[in-house]
């Protein structure tokens, strides 16, 4: 299998356009930015259910997700999201980030960690470096390093790809599956297996690609999408709400 870095890298390098600073956007929830971070949380809430770290992927801007992640927390007034800035934007260079700046957050009963592309493989590599710290992984359009086999790993994982993402594509998902637990091939949206621990729930999204896991423009060999990103971030935004009320 090769690995994520190759692809990835690759991604990172044909990024055309960033999305715009948080100032310019309009948002539902609570956006709090720090050198390290932006969090978006329900207005008046000091501690969560569930808070969960966002690795974005290679060389994107954070601001990329931020959209569409503030959507998930609208529907989830107990989620806390928090989208970790990376050295030279690229987690490869500290995966364990998201752990170094939890004590400056509020509380929140249990922590998952998510991430899109190489942000996704290093959210697999904190959890191996940490195996107590998270329960539960979101996967977007990525798949663990083959030097982080979390096989048996007791946790829940919700892995996201898409049909025509020429990146991370469907046959590196499947190739990846030997090191994540069980796999569970989900037949619709709703359809996650029962219970979640220790099984992978995968998802791909028809009609989707590699760059409108986010907001940041086309990318060099990506597949052409036949939806719109409004269209597959919805899909998204509707697989994390019912993986988070599951768990």
């Amino acid at each position: 299998m090769k690995y994520l870095f190759v692809c990835l890298f690759a991604c990172a390098f044909s990024c055309t356009n960033l999305s715009d600073p948080l100032a310019d956007q309009d948002f539902i929830n609570n956006i709090t930015e720090t050198p390290d971070y932006v969090s978006i949380t329900t207005e008046g809430r000091d501690s969560f259910e569930t808070g969960m770290f966002f690795y974005p992927g290679a060389l994107v801007n954070p601001y990329a997700y931020v959209a569409w992640l503030d959507m998930l927390v609208s529907l989830h007034p107990g989620l806390m999201v928090v989208v970790v800035k990376m050295p030279a934007n690229l987690a490869v260079f500290n995966p364990d980030k998201a752990l170094g700046i939890k004590d400056e957050l509020p509380h929140a009963g249990r922590w998952l960690i998510s991430g899109h592309s190489l942000g996704g493989a290093m959210a697999c590599k904190s959890v191996d470096n940490n195996r107590n710290a998270y329960q539960g992984i979101i996967l977007l359009a990525a798949y663990a390093d083959e030097k982080d086999n979390l096989s048996n790993w007791p946790g829940p994982v919700l892995s996201i790809s898409a049909e025509f993402d020429g990146l991370a594509t469907p046959a590196d998902i499947q190739a990846g599956e030997p090191l994540l637990p069980t796999p569970y091939h989900m037949s619709s949206t709703s359809d996650f297996p029962m219970p979640l621990n220790a099984q992978t729930s995968y998802f791909e999204i028809a009609g989707g690609n590699h760059a409108q896991f986010g907001k940041y423009g086309k990318q060099n060999s990506d597949g052409q999408a036949t939806i719109s990103a409004e269209q597959q971030q919805a899909t998204m935004i509707a697989l994390m709400t019912q993986f988070i009320n599951l768990l």
